[in-house]
């Protein structure tokens, strides 16, 4: 009996010294983690550190530049439209709208009509966005527009002046 309890206690204290491994060994991976975390934290706190700088220097930059210039426009919305050209399909800026008392509207302008060059330029290439962007400028600034009165109508010519940007889309 006495063997047996001696042989039961060292299997007792060895596995307390097995725990106690154990328990060392968990405390040194936590330690591990907890490190990680901190280089990571830092790390991130340097990267914030950095971006809020960059921020700074460019919000400087911005704020240097001034206001963005006024642009002023015709009057007009615009959208495209397919048309036949001797057998070929072709798409054309369409002007959709004329606000009445815009400049496009006082020159005669037309919902319908086809632009075909804007300041010389020939806008076949060219997408509705780049096209709305060649009519802004300076308000007072003036602006040539060739035109077709519709599919089939005649080919005219307009210089408009731009108006002082009302912050209306057209």
């Amino acid at each position: 009996q006495l063997e047996e309890a001696t042989q039961k206690l060292s299997m007792t204290s060895k596995s307390g010294d097995e725990r106690a491994i154990a328990l060392e060994k968990a405390q040194k991976e936590e330690d591990n983690v907890k490190m990680e975390l901190r280089k990571i934290s830092e790390k991130q706190a340097l990267d914030l550190d950095e971006a809020q700088r960059a921020l700074s220097s460019l919000h400087s930059a911005v704020c240097k530049q001034g206001p963005a210039p006024v642009l002023g426009g015709i009057g007009i919305a615009l959208g495209t439209e397919t048309i036949n050209v001797k057998g070929k399909k072709r798409k054309m800026v369409k002007i959709t709208q004329v606000a009445s008392s815009g400049p496009a509207a006082k020159a005669g302008v037309q919902i319908g009509d086809l632009l075909v060059e804007v300041d010389g330029r020939d806008v076949s290439n060219f997408d509705v966005k780049q096209v709305k962007e060649m009519t802004k400028g300076p308000p007072g600034s003036p602006l040539k527009l060739k035109a077709k009165r519709g599919v089939s109508g005649p080919v005219y010519k307009v210089v408009l002046e731009r108006s002082g940007g009302t912050g209306t889309s057209m």
